[in-house]
């Protein structure tokens, strides 16, 4: 059984600036924390983004679920990825001023199963393909809640190396029938591996009832978004 941790860390931010010198000594003699599933609604709100990483650093190898909806920076998605190699289920929220550069190389090289991508306020026309290609194949079930005109969740779909059994559509601009169309093209190409549609709209929608009523011949499950990240794995 998963041990039960006491958050009531010594976290100094003061002290941490006064050893800055000496984090390569400091990363090797942390504590080992035995946590496999971290959500950042769980931890204390004292705990600032630093101390988000030091708790990362401290869980090391043993964490295989991610959860994290508070502002992230890249020094944190790179403790991630130096850190945190075992991730299987991954959530993020990232509300920077600009893309992150490191999250394509973060997310390529974990063995994810279960993606959750939460990205407010860029043009994603500049990162596309590198957050395509960064999908990794091992991916089952796929959140996105970011803005991508119709051609660009077309090649999004169809490019990336995962094939989703489960697809969340949760942004309200991709809540229409021209990105319906897409998925259901999507579904046929793919001999219907798509087994679950997660649409964040009302499924009862008169304007798009006919693309509706096409994508549930063919999708067997389609309902409102389930947010399995707020689970336990």
């Amino acid at each position: 059984m998963e041990e039960n941790i006491n958050f009531n860390f010594n976290f100094n931010n003061n002290n941490n600036n006064n050893n800055n010198n000496n984090n390569n000594n400091n990363n090797n003699n942390l504590i080992n924390l035995p946590i496999k599933h971290l959500y950042s609604w769980d931890v204390p709100s004292y705990l600032d983004i630093n101390d988000m990483g030091l708790l990362l650093k401290m869980i090391n190898l043993s964490l295989i679920t991610l959860a994290i909806d508070k502002v992230i920076d890249n020094n944190l998605l790179e403790i991630i990825k130096n850190f945190c190699p075992n991730i299987q289920n991954l959530s993020l929220g990232l509300f920077n001023t600009s893309f992150p550069e490191i999250l394509p190389s973060l997310i390529y090289n974990l063995p994810l199963n279960h993606l959750y991508l939460d990205i407010f306020g860029y043009n994603f026309s500049d990162v596309l393909i590198d957050l395509t290609n960064s999908i990794p194949s091992t991916v089952i079930s796929l959140y996105i809640n970011f803005t991508l005109l119709p051609n660009q969740l077309d090649y999004f779909l169809n490019e990336m190396k995962a094939k989703p059994k489960i697809l969340g559509i949760i942004d309200k601009y991709m809540i229409k029938n021209d990105h319906l169309e897409i998925i259901i093209k999507y579904a046929k190409i793919h001999n219907n591996n798509l087994k679950e549609l997660h649409w964040f709209g009302n499924l009862d929608d008169e304007i798009i009832k006919d693309n509706m009523n096409e994508a549930k011949s063919i999708i067997p499950l389609i309902c409102y978004p389930i947010y399995n990240f707020l689970g336990k794995w």
